[in-house]
């Protein structure tokens, strides 16, 4: 990874940013972030990195864009989050995934049918309109077709070794453990997520899985493209000059999100419809999609085989063969498996157990809109 300063004039902070695959400064040199030392990453080639800088600064602001999305998390993941502030545009954490990130077989694709003429193509599909394109090739990378291939390949590569290929069915237990613990260990989450509804690279539903379910992320739904000059102006130079209520004063102007409560209205209606909607076995510690209680057994309230259903963990006892259960049957890639065990089903088991407990019940409530999440993506 190359790691390339615009400004280095000893500032206290540092504007740390990780650009996207293909990349180099050129795009992106012409910001100035007030008061602030300003570095670009590019080239993925590499995981090299030289970590000293969050040493020397008292304060490291990360911005991240498409791949760097990714590229960021890895390194934020080890070191403190005392003093970082990050920010992530038109990416996710899990970028070659068919549920939260570019579906494989669209990168498999990507990377088998990259020529010079299908490179300007995807160029063309990062902007918004031919008036963006046209200012992008102005200031578009100058960098050589065989590496920023060879970059795409080695992407790809290490990506499935350290978290599988989701289109892989087999099962594998040795490989199962490492990919969970590589989750584990690059677990990050962005301060602020912002999703372009008009990207044509990662799919906007996709980054909206990726980032809905987190507790510190606080995901923005913006109208942008995947490459927006405007919007790196704000991430890359005129926030910084912003106070704290400037800035999410702005953040609400350019979210186009509809009013929470709206949304939750309109989604647990469509959900309380669906077929695929959550309910309980007669035996009460299993949660299942009725769908799979209809193909067990005729009917959604017949009573389904138990291996159709999903096992709800309440505590220890139960928690290894719960764990094997799940990677086992569940049609999951690892790094879901995980967040469903850690954050919608022991929660929502605990709160099923408190039964007459308003606090628990309201528990359920919240949970249950991720969960029918995780089952309408499997």
């Amino acid at each position: 990874m190359k790691q390339v300063y615009i400004i280095n004039e000893n500032h206290p902070q540092l504007l740390l940013f990780f650009a996207g695959w293909a990349a180099d400064e050129t795009p992106f040199k012409q910001y100035r972030p007030k008061n602030m030392d300003y570095m670009i990453c590019y080239d993925y080639r590499t995981l090299d990195f030289d970590y000293s800088i969050f040493d020397r600064y008292r304060q490291v602001n990360v911005v991240a864009w498409s791949m760097g999305v990714w590229m960021g998390s890895l390194i934020l993941s080890q070191v403190s989050r005392d003093k970082v502030f990050s920010l992530a545009f038109n990416g996710t954490t899990y970028p070659i995934d068919n549920l939260e990130g570019i579906p494989v077989n669209t990168f498999q694709a990507t990377l088998d049918g990259l020529t010079p003429a299908t490179l300007q193509k995807f160029l063309r599909r990062m902007c918004k309109d031919s008036n963006a394109y046209k200012a992008f090739m102005e200031v578009t990378p100058r960098r050589d077709f065989d590496e920023i291939k060879e970059e795409l390949r080695l992407i790809l590569e290490r990506y499935f070794d350290m978290f599988g290929d989701a289109n892989n069915k087999s099962y594998d237990e040795e490989k199962e453990d490492k990919y969970e613990a590589n989750i584990e260990k690059y677990n990050y989450e962005y301060n602020y997520a912002f999703i372009g509804k008009n990207d044509r690279i990662f799919p906007p539903e996709n980054m909206e899985m990726n980032f809905c379910d987190l507790i510190d992320c606080h995901p923005v739904l913006t109208d942008n493209a995947h490459y927006d000059e405007s919007m790196f102006r704000f991430l890359l130079q005129d926030m910084w000059e912003m106070t704290a209520s400037e800035f999410r004063y702005h953040v609400k102007t350019i979210n186009i999100e509809r009013n929470e409560t709206e949304n939750d209205l309109q989604y647990h209606s469509i959900h309380r419809q669906s077929p695929r909607c959550k309910t309980l076995c007669p035996c009460t510690e299993y949660v299942r999609p009725r769908s799979s209680c209809a193909a067990a057994g005729g009917g959604e309230n017949a009573a389904p085989a138990h291996e159709t259903c999903l096992p709800v963990c309440c505590g220890t006892q139960r928690r290894g063969q719960y764990a094997k259960f799940v990677r086992q049957r569940l049609p999951l890639p690892p790094y879901r498996r995980v967040r469903m065990r850690n954050r919608v089903l022991l929660p929502f088991a605990a709160a099923r157990i408190a039964t007459g407990n308003s606090a628990a019940q309201r528990l359920v409530s919240r949970n249950e809109g991720v969960y029918l999440r995780f089952v309408a993506g499997r």
